[in-house]
């Protein structure tokens, strides 16, 4: 069962905007969802390790 869902940053495609990073809260677990980093030029950009980092530190508290 999800409780609530909180979509952030966003993201165009098409003309179109969709979430890029979520949040779940679940009643037994905290789940991020994230779109970004398919392209693996990402992971060296200091935002998007930024971005994995919060995600880490918030589904261990």
């Amino acid at each position: 069962m999800i409780r609530k869902q909180k979509i952030s940053p966003t993201g165009l495609a098409s003309g179109e905007e969709f979430p890029a990073v979520w949040i779940v809260k679940h009643p037994k677990a905290k789940i991020v969802g994230n779109t970004l980093g398919h392209d693996e030029r990402a992971h060296n950009l200091k935002a998007y390790q930024t971005i994995l980092k919060n995600s880490l530190e918030w589904v261990k508290d």
